[in-house]
C-alpha cells in the first residue's frame, strides 16, 4: 500500500491490488522455479519488476486523484457552512429590525 494512502474502504478485490498480487505470486513462482535458465529467470524477473512498478505507479496517481476530490469536497463543505451562516446572520438582523 502506498504511504499517505490508506484508507479501511480499500478491498482486495481492486483491480490494480489483484494485478499486483498476481504478478508478486508469478514473481515468487519464477524465483522458486528451478527448471528454467538463469538469464531468462532475471528477464522474467526484470519484466515482472518493471509491470508491477506500473502497477504502483497507477495506484499513486489514482491515490492523489481521490486526494484531489476529497480537497475539492472539503472545501464545497467549508464554503456550504460559511454561507449557511452568512444567511443565518443575515436572518437573524433582519427580525431584529
Amino acid at each position: 500500500m502506498l504511504p499517505g494512502c490508506r484508507t479501511s474502504a480499500q478491498s482486495d478485490d481492486e483491480p490494480l491490488l489483484r494485478r499486483a498480487k498476481r504478478l508478486i505470486a508469478e514473481a515468487q513462482r519464477i524465483g522458486a522455479s528451478s527448471s528454467t535458465g538463469q538469464p531468462y529467470r532475471a528477464e522474467l524477473v526484470a519484466s515482472l519488476a518493471a509491470e508491477l512498478a506500473d502497477v504502483y505507479r497507477a495506484m499513486g496517481e489514482e491515490c492523489e486523484a481521490i486526494k484531489a476530490q476529497l480537497d475539492a469536497a472539503v472545501r464545497q463543505k467549508a464554503a456550504v457552512t460559511a454561507y449557511g451562516q452568512i444567511a443565518q446572520t443575515l436572518n437573524m438582523n433582519r427580525k431584529r429590525t
